[in-house]
C-alpha cells in the first residue's frame, strides 16, 4: 500500500515522498475501510509540510491530507449506516494514502449525482464558506461582503453560498481576465487589486457600507481590504497565501475600529456535533445541485507523483485545485 509521508519540515515538494507501507488490518467494530479515490492538495496541507500550521505532527514519519473521497470496501460488525460499495467523504484528516480504516462517524455519504472529484473538495471549501458567512456579523440579503482570492475553491464557494442567500459579493482579483469567471459562480462585482482600492470599491457599490471582509492572502492585502470596510467592521483572515504577516494601519484600528479576526475550520468544526455536521453537508449538497456548481480542477496526479503535485499547487499560474488519485483514475 502506498502513502505520502514526510520526515521533517521544510520545502514542501522536497520533504514529501511516496513510500510503501504495510497493508491494513480488518476494521474494528465501529470502523469502515475506505479506498481513497481522490484527495486534495490544500494550502493548509502545504503549510503543514513547511511546519507553519496550527497543529503539527509530534513525530515522524507523518502525513497530511485534509480532504478526500472514497469507496467503502469493508465495514466493522457494529456499523449499520454504511455498506461495501458506498461512496463517502472523509471528514477526518491524513488522507494521502491508498486505503485507511476510519470511524464510521467520520464519514458522509456522497449523493449519486456528485462525482468523487467534486465530493473530495466539499469539506474544507464549502464548510469554510458556510461558516464564515454566518459566523461574523449578521449578513442579510442585499448586504455586501468583500473577499480576495475569489477563484480559490473557498472563494468560489463563498460566491455560491452568498448568492444563494441573497448576499452580494465584491471580489478582489489580481488579473483582469478573471472577471469573466466571477459571474459564473454568482459573484456580483470584480475589482482589480491595487492602490486606492477602497475608493474604487465605494464607487462600484454606490457607497454602500460593507461590514465583513474575508481575507485569504494576509500581508498588505489586509490593509487594502480594510480601506473598503465601514467603521467597526470585521475583517476575517483565514489564509496566508502571501506568506506575510497581516498588516493593519493604526488609523484603521484606532480611529476606525476595524477588527481583525481569525478563522480556522478545524477549530470551528470541532464544536459541531454529528447532527449539525450532517445538516451542513445536506445544505451544501442542495445548493451545489441547484446551482450546478463545480469546483475548478487544475490538474490530477497519482500518489507516486506527490512531489510534482505539491509543486503544481504552488504555481502562480494555478487556477483550481490540484487533486491526488491514490488508486488511479476513478
Amino acid at each position: 500500500m502506498k502513502q505520502a509521508v514526510f520526515n521533517r519540515f521544510g520545502m514542501p515538494s522536497k520533504v514529501i515522498e511516496c513510500i510503501n507501507v504495510p497493508d491494513l488490518k480488518p476494521p474494528n467494530d465501529w470502523e469502515v475501510t475506505v479506498d481513497i479515490m481522490v484527495a486534495t492538495v490544500n494550502p493548509s496541507d502545504v503549510s503543514v509540510l513547511r511546519g507553519h500550521y496550527g497543529t503539527l505532527p509530534s513525530k515522524f514519519p507523518a502525513t497530511t491530507g485534509l480532504e478526500a473521497s472514497g469507496r467503502v470496501v469493508a465495514v466493522g460488525r457494529m456499523v449499520k449506516d454504511f455498506a461495501v460499495g458506498d461512496r463517502v467523504i472523509l471528514v477526518a484528516n491524513n488522507n494521502w494514502v491508498q486505503r485507511r480504516n476510519i470511524a464510521a462517524s467520520a464519514l458522509q455519504k456522497i449523493p449519486d449525482w456528485l462525482s468523487y472529484e467534486q465530493a473530495a473538495m466539499v469539506k474544507v471549501n464549502a464548510f469554510c464558506a458556510q461558516l464564515m458567512l454566518t459566523s461574523f456579523g449578521d449578513l442579510q440579503p442585499g448586504d455586501y461582503v468583500i473577499q480576495n482570492a475569489p477563484m480559490s475553491a473557498v472563494g468560489q464557494m463563498i460566491m455560491v453560498f452568498a448568492a444563494a442567500k441573497g448576499i452580494k459579493t465584491i471580489n478582489v482579483i489580481r488579473k483582469e481576465k478573471t472577471s469573466d469567471d466571477i459571474k459564473k459562480f454568482g459573484g456580483d462585482i470584480a475589482v482589480l487589486d491595487g492602490e486606492v482600492l477602497g475608493t474604487r470599491v465605494s464607487k462600484l457599490t454606490g457607497g454602500t457600507p460593507i461590514s465583513v471582509g474575508l481575507d485569504a492572502v494576509a500581508g498588505d492585502a489586509v490593509s487594502r481590504m480594510a480601506d473598503c470596510l465601514e467603521d467597526g467592521a470585521t475583517l476575517v483572515n483565514y489564509g496566508m497565501l502571501s506568506g506575510q504577516d497581516c498588516q493593519l494601519r493604526p488609523d484603521q484600528t484606532i480611529f476606525r475600529d476595524i477588527r481583525l479576526r481569525g478563522f480556522w475550520l478545524r477549530k470551528v468544526l470541532s464544536t459541531k456535533n454529528l447532527k449539525e455536521r450532517q445538516a451542513m453537508f445536506e445544505d451544501t449538497f442542495s445548493i451545489m445541485e441547484k446551482k450546478k456548481v463545480e469546483f475548478t480542477v487544475f490538474d490530477r496526479y497519482p500518489i507516486e507523483q506527490i512531489s510534482t503535485a505539491i509543486e503544481a499547487s504552488e504555481s502562480e499560474d494555478r487556477r483550481g485545485k490540484v487533486l491526488i488519485l491514490p488508486n488511479g483514475e476513478c
